[in-house]
């Protein structure tokens, strides 16, 4: 202890081979409690949980996308593909912190498009969405924050059938506009905003429009429906930013897999 006290070149040097010696032995015994609580995870004594559990396995090597109900990767994460083991993109509507900046202009904050845009792809693959806001210093919410959010219940209010209950499709991007995403609703009975093989009974709605069903004529051979927009007025849908078409009687392009 005296030599920690030294002021001397010695004492300093002293001092900080002790606080790196306890912070790394905090650090060792932080680590083997995560691995003792995955070892935990893989023999199953989580199972007699009643609820679902996400585990947070993002910390260490090789560690991210192995353990829990819920495979929970860095924030954003996105594959933009077909995940079969059910996982989640947690994400922020500031660009830059989970926290509120007080400093932050409107280009650091998502716009509702890019916000639509990460609920859509992650859900047609299959994955759930987590979204984080920072509140102020004083529990309140921006109103720009605010503003996102109203943006994004109106237009749940519109097309939440295509996202909530729903399932990934067998195809999960359009090969022609990347733009387009589909999901299926869970009894197989729809198909959301999708390029499939079409039948005489083949019906097509718009979520939020009131025109009814639309016209539509084959692609050709090759699958694909093309949808007659011409009698929507833009100004008279109850949403913007993401149409989704609702598509009833169709069948998806059967391929020869091997």
């Amino acid at each position: 202890m005296d030599n920690v006290n030294n002021t001397s070149n010695n004492g300093e040097e002293d001092t900080e081979l002790i606080i790196s010696s306890l912070f790394t032995d905090m650090v060792t015994e932080v680590l083997l409690m995560h691995q003792q609580h995955l070892a935990k995870l893989n023999r199953g004594r989580v199972r007699r949980c009643r609820e679902p559990k996400i585990a947070n396995d993002r910390w260490g090597t090789d560690i991210p996308c192995h353990h829990g109900g819920f495979y929970t990767s860095t924030d954003r994460f996105n594959p933009g593909h077909l995940v079969t083991h059910k996982w989640e993109n947690c994400f922020t509507i500031d660009k830059h912190s989970c926290g509120y900046i007080r400093t932050s202009g409107v280009n650091d904050y998502l716009t509702i498009q890019e916000i639509l845009y990460q609920i859509i792809t992650t859900v047609s693959t299959g994955g759930n969405v987590l979204i984080n806001v920072g509140p102020t210093s004083y529990g309140k919410i921006s109103p720009i924050y605010e503003e996102r959010l109203r943006q994004m219940g109106s237009w749940l209010k519109v097309n939440g059938e295509a996202i909530y209950n729903s399932i990934p499709w067998k195809y999960q991007n359009d090969t022609i506009n990347k733009n387009v995403w589909y999901t299926s609703s869970n009894d197989k009975q729809f198909i959301y905003a999708c390029a499939p093989i079409s039948s005489s009974n083949t019906s097509i709605t718009l979520l939020g429009s009131d025109v009814g069903s639309l016209s539509w004529r084959s692609a050709g051979t090759s699958g694909g429906i093309v949808i007659e927009l011409s009698n929507i007025k833009i100004c008279s849908l109850a949403s913007n930013w993401a149409w989704v078409f609702k598509l009833q009687n169709v069948t998806p392009k059967q391929t020869n897999e091997k």
